[in-house]
């Protein structure tokens, strides 16, 4: 391996490679999505999920209005990172909460709506 680098012109000496390691974490945290960390928006979700899943809807729509909390706080300065993300993930916000909330909504309609909604804030690209 080390050979390897040395021919690709990345690992010159010792001191190179820890450059290389450094570099790796900061590039895939920039993948992940252009509003920076939106893990625990994403828990609020996926906890509202389990609740569904578990026949708690009661317990499931004072969970999501934590997240509709959470998300209605960070609007300003996540819509000024990144407009059209921003959008994307509140169009499939707008959807989960109003499905959440219905009181006629199924099971398997407020599991779908809030599965979408964790791949658009898994991956906003979508």
């Amino acid at each position: 391996m080390k050979r390897l680098l040395m021919a690709m012109g990345l690992l010159t000496s010792s001191i190179a490679a820890p450059a290389i390691i450094q570099v790796q974490p900061a590039m895939a945290a920039t993948t992940l999505s252009k509003l920076g960390d939106l893990s625990g928006m994403r828990k609020i979700v996926a906890d509202t999920l389990a609740l569904v899943e578990a026949g708690k809807t009661q317990d499931a729509v004072k969970r999501i209005n934590d997240y509709e909390t959470a998300w209605d706080q960070s609007a300003k300065k996540l819509r000024k990172l990144d407009t059209e993300t921003w959008r994307k993930i509140d169009d499939a916000s707008d959807v989960a909460l109003s499905t959440v909330r219905y009181p006629s909504a199924t099971p398997d309609e407020m599991k779908k709506d809030l599965s979408d909604l964790i791949a658009v804030l898994d991956n906003p690209s979508l």
